[in-house]
């Protein structure tokens, strides 16, 4: 039978290891307590494509030093590359043209009945007021995407 300052002993000894052994796996890499540096390419993308420093996400409105989001989960970090950089514009692209729908009711000829959906995202940028930034951006974006999907959603239009 062990005494109690054994056991301690024990238990101290059993603890000290753990906590080697942890400051090991660290120092080889196998746990990631923060995200890497950023490299040279990274930062390169991030600053074409409108990239936070700190988010590590393209096409947002933050800066590393405003941004709320923080620093991404270490385990789930993966360097960036111009597939994320894709994937990105992808999304932001769809939420654009989600919104030009909703600003205005879209005819089969892809244009708003009352007027366009650019017009109508710029007529609700100016009674809304000159606090929201992110509307006039969209609202420019919109402009670009609905004269690049044009072609596509005009009737009678036929690819050859």
């Amino acid at each position: 039978m062990m005494s109690d300052s054994q056991s301690e002993f024990y238990r101290n000894l059993i603890q000290a290891r753990y906590v080697l052994w942890e400051q090991h796996k660290k120092k080889l890499g196998f746990i990631r307590d923060r995200v890497p540096h950023l490299t040279d390419e990274e930062k390169l993308l991030l600053r074409q494509y409108e990239g936070c420093f700190k988010c590590r996400r393209f096409f947002v409105d933050c800066q590393a030093s405003t941004c709320t989001k923080g620093f991404p989960d270490p385990l789930q970090y993966h360097s960036l590359t111009m597939a994320d950089v894709d994937i990105a514009r992808a999304r932001r692209d769809k939420e654009l043209i989600q919104a030009a729908r909703s600003y205005a009711p879209v005819s089969q000829s892809g244009i708003g009945e009352a007027g366009s959906a650019v017009g109508s995202a710029m007529r609700h940028t100016q009674v809304v007021g000159d606090h929201d930034e992110r509307l006039r951006r969209t609202a420019r974006r919109v402009k670009l995407v609905k004269s690049q999907a044009a072609y596509t959603t005009t009737p009678g239009f036929e690819s050859a």
